[in-house]
């Protein structure tokens, strides 16, 4: 009796030839791999070595190999190394050269048991394989296995390679890790290959933790600045209760009181450990030798803002408090108790309103709430962003994907918009003033973004005068994937990015919060002076933020809304200062019920410049010659649920439904009248607006 069955097939009208297989010998696997070229896998691998024969060409002759290991994380796989120094030093060769990928699980799940194979041939033909079988020779070899698999033949064009490439890359993504890569990283910094192999030996016998020596290092620093006993100093708004008046200054030198407590930081173990804080030499105080880093906080701190852009802020290991180092002083940022008097809370909240309304008093805005709200949002975010590990680790608990419930602020306008106005205001809010200015673009690349995942911060870090580009092509890849690795003790940095570009890509978008300030700001002596006074104050309206926010248990919601703790927090405050919330306070995302495209698509609508068609159940927006230029922007301005696709002069919008529900109406009566969303009733102040609208459609 065969173990082979064969037979052509029509698969959506696409030929396919089809073959049931049994296979009782590891030959019988490989033969599948015969003519293989490249080869993409989700399987049990328990072996590196078997991944180093398959490439070396011992047993199967292929150009590259990608491996999802079903069955183990990263430090399991790389136990499989110990004692092999010189095979963990070819796996790095092979990685480096494109030939040798391997994903690992991460901790979002245990186990994925899949058995999924995707050939590309020397001819150019593909061969999709799923069944039971494992790229596991020692498997087959002690258990005497039989398996059963189905294997297609297609040219690589058919709707079966698009559904084993989607079922593949889903597991990849949500599932696993990218194997040795932050060795990888490493390496890249040393100069020698004597150098690497010392430091892959290192990383195979496990001899620097889970972490490099690096982020090894500022976690130690965390450790001792948290056992530093200083005092700490937080801001009151109540001269009767201050214990002494200060003033805060960018220079230390120009201080009357520095940081001067020592630390000291043992590199017993490390290969390179006085190597990784060679920069820290040139601060005063500082002395590294004998395995030992002795440095003082102050000097300590200078370096981390000089090196990354980044003060050092953490929660104390004590009490929980939040704790930022600066130059001079340490601050307390989170407060013990809110204060008895509620006039306090309403005079906090009366000076940040202040800032919100110079926008009407000395902006120019098509909508004045709109650009209120998207400001307050933004304000809510930095507010929020230093717990952005503490939510990382609630969510990692509940298996979601970090990347997309953990977003980036992404602020975009004209160059007179108040951007680095804003930023000035909310860094100083967080800070005590400690940080003021974002990074600049130009200084920020690969390097540094990964980098940050090292300094043990939740500080985070703002990139000013970003480029749409420099998202979209430089940074794409630390970025798109920046939670992914997230190892649970290291403080991660939050990311915000302002920019005079519109919004970048959809995989961006996907992770980012995209807030507009559609405003123009004339810039006046007079204006300029007032802005700088509201931002001058001292506000400690932050510490009783941090105080409500942190008592609160972060919840699985319903919605998406990652910063709807946030929210009730400032609600919380209105509340208790028995002050009026503003109509422009988000008390949903801003960037979805103040969305400043909406009016842009109308606008363009109203001018005859796009009008809507229907075809096969999708929705066509058609944009007339004059618009050819911005037509691929209005596609980005769409909020992705809408999965719309710009080809030419026209957007297909595929989710009719969610685009109606944000237009404002069905524009073309795709939807039937029971199918139809529930749209938003109008405010009477806009109801001759939406009328006009619906008229223009509708006739």
């Amino acid at each position: 009796m065969s173990d082979r069955w064969s037979f052509p097939a029509t698969i959506a009208e696409d030929d396919v030839d089809v073959e049931f297989r049994i296979l009782r010998t590891w030959k019988a696997f490989t033969d599948i791999f015969a003519d293989a070229k490249r080869v993409k896998t989700v399987t049990y691998c328990d072996s590196p070595q078997l991944v180093l024969r398959i490439l070396d060409h011992d047993e199967v002759d292929i150009d590259s190999l990608e491996v999802v290991v079903g069955d183990r994380n990263a430090e399991q796989y790389r136990q499989k190394l110990t004692n092999h120094v010189d095979e963990a030093y070819r796996m790095k060769e092979l990685i480096e050269d494109g030939r040798l990928s391997i994903y690992t699980l991460d901790s979002s799940r245990s186990i994925l048991h899949t058995k999924l194979y995707r050939i590309v041939n020397h001819d150019g033909s593909h061969t999709l394989v799923i069944g039971s079988a494992n790229l596991s020779k020692q498997a087959w070899g002690n258990t005497k296995q039989t398996n059963t698999v189905a294997v297609f033949h297609t040219d690589g064009t058919t709707d079966v390679d698009e559904a084993f490439a989607e079922m593949y890359d889903v597991q990849k993504e949500d599932y696993t890790a990218e194997f040795m890569a932050d060795l990888i990283d490493e390496l890249e910094a040393l100069d020698t290959s004597e150098e690497e192999k010392e430091r892959v030996s290192a990383w195979v016998d496990g001899r620097v933790g889970d972490h490099d020596e690096v982020t090894e290092l500022n976690k130690k620093a965390t450790e001792e600045l948290d056992n530093v006993e200083m005092e700490v100093h937080a801001l009151t708004d109540d001269p009767e209760t201050a214990d002494s008046t200060v003033a805060f200054v960018d220079d230390p030198d120009e201080a009357d009181e520095v940081l001067e407590e020592r630390i000291s930081l043992s590199t017993t173990g490390f290969d390179d450990g006085t190597g990784a804080f060679e920069g820290l030499k040139s601060y005063d105080n500082t002395t590294i030798k004998d395995n030992v880093i002795r440095t003082t906080t102050r000097a300590y701190t200078q370096y981390l803002q000089e090196e990354y852009g980044i003060p050092k802020m953490w929660f104390s290991e004590d009490d929980g408090t939040l704790l930022l180092d600066g130059p001079s002083r340490r601050h307390s940022l989170m407060a013990d108790e809110l204060p008895d008097d509620p006039a306090r809370i309403d005079r906090a909240l009366a000076d940040l309103e202040a800032y919100f309304e110079t926008v009407e008093k000395h902006g120019d805005s098509n909508d004045y709430e709109a650009v209120k709200a998207h400001m307050f949002e933004a304000l809510i975010w930095f507010f929020w962003a230093p717990f952005a590990n503490k939510y990382a680790s609630r969510f990692r608990e509940a298996s979601l994907t970090l990347d997309d419930a953990l977003p980036f602020l992404y602020i975009y306008g004209e160059s007179n918009a108040g951007k680095g106005t804003f930023t000035e205001f909310a860094l100083s809010l967080i800070s005590h003033s400690v940080v003021s200015e974002p990074a600049d673009a130009d200084e920020v690349g690969v390097p540094q973004v990964r980098g940050l995942k090292k300094v043990d911060s939740a500080f985070p870090l703002v990139v000013d005068d970003v480029t749409k580009q420099q998202i979209d092509q430089q940074l794409d890849g630390p970025l798109r994937n920046y939670w992914k690795n997230w190892p649970g003790d290291v403080q991660y940095p939050a990311l915000a990015f302002i920019s005079n570009n519109k919004r970048p890509n959809k995989w961006f978008r996907n992770r980012a919060k995209i807030l507009h300030f559609d405003v123009f700001f004339e810039g006046t002596f007079k204006s300029r002076h007032e802005v700088g006074d509201v931002i001058d104050q001292q506000n400690p309206l932050y510490e009783w933020f941090t105080h409500l926010l942190g008592s609160r248990d972060i919840e699985l919601r319903e919605s998406n809304d990652t910063l709807y703790d946030a929210r009730q927090v400032f609600l919380e405050l209105y509340d208790r200062a028995g002050r009026e919330v503003p109509e422009y306070f988000p008390r949903r995302p801003a960037d979805e019920h103040y969305d400043t495209a909406k009016g842009k698509w109308h606008r363009a609508h109203d001018r005859g410049q796009l009008e809507f068609n229907e075809y096969d159940g999708n929705l066509i927006a058609v944009f007339n010659e004059d618009m050819k230029y911005d037509v691929k922007a209005y596609g980005r301005s769409l909020p992705t649920r809408m999965r719309a696709d710009v080809h030419g002069l026209e957007i297909e919008i595929k989710h009719v439904e969610n685009f109606a529900e944000w237009f404002g109406d069905d524009p073309v009566g795709v939807i039937p009248d029971h199918e139809s969303p529930d749209i938003e009733t109008p405010d009477a102040s806009d109801a001759g607006i939406v009328s006009r609208i619906r008229g223009s459609l509708f006739g």
